[in-house]
């Protein structure tokens, strides 16, 4: 009786977090953006980056589920120990703990490059036209270390996908293209389509419960922090 009613306040708490998470999150953005004119504050950078923080708070709401409720109804024993509950999803902390801040950095870079590169003297439309060339990146990526099969229907439509984002950036001559904020970005793109190849691969799996995922995104969040 105890557990069901532990995990079910566990639930609403969590859910009533990532709630107000997310509505603070665009209502303090909105503010600055309206408010914050002048401000170092004022900036998308910033804004990001306090976004991909608030991810902590699944890091800390996954940690209390696991002290309340421990792992029952997952197939091993009760516990209240996140090292436990790491080592029955296969996990070591040492693993845990490289993977999610190699990850978590891996992730960070390619959007401080990203917002880098706004800063520079070209244009936004062309530095978001390279940065969505991320799919192609990652299409590559997954061929290499999710062993994926390429063919040409997959060819095609990447071909496509990418030469679309460089149609729509209505690019004036080509210097705008290869200049060092165009290079960046590509990097950037690059970086971006490596993470979510291995973010598939050793993050998020098949057997990846929603628990495991929220410590996944909440280390995210810490990193960023």
């Amino acid at each position: 009786m105890q557990s069901e009613w532990c995990r079910k306040l566990t639930g609403y708490i969590s859910l009533g977090v990532i709630i107000i998470s997310w509505v603070s999150q665009a209502e303090f953005s909105e503010y600055l953006e309206k408010n914050g004119s002048g401000s170092e504050f004022n900036h998308p950078f910033y804004i990001v980056w306090m976004n991909h923080s608030c991810m902590s708070f699944f890091f800390i709401l996954a940690a209390l589920k696991v002290k309340c409720l421990g792992t029952q109804g997952e197939g091993t024993a009760r516990n209240t120990s996140i090292r436990v509950y790491l080592q029955a999803s296969g996990l070591s902390m040492k693993t845990y703990v490289q993977s999610a801040l190699a990850l978590g950095f891996l992730y960070l870079i390619p959007n401080y490059l990203w917002f880098l590169c706004l800063g520079m003297d070209v244009s936004v439309g062309i530095v978001t036209a390279i940065f969505n060339t991320s799919a192609a990146a990652a299409y590559i990526f997954s061929a290499v270390f999710l062993k994926e099969q390429l063919d040409w229907k997959k060819n095609i439509g990447v071909g496509f996908s990418v030469l679309g984002a460089f149609l729509s950036s209505k690019a004036t001559n080509a210097a705008d293209m290869f200049n060092p904020a165009a290079l960046w970005t590509l990097l950037a793109a690059t970086l971006y389509g490596l993470w979510e190849v291995l973010y598939k691969k050793y993050a998020v799996k098949n057997t990846t419960t929603p628990l495991l995922l929220m410590f996944i995104l909440g280390s995210y969040g810490l990193v960023h922090l």
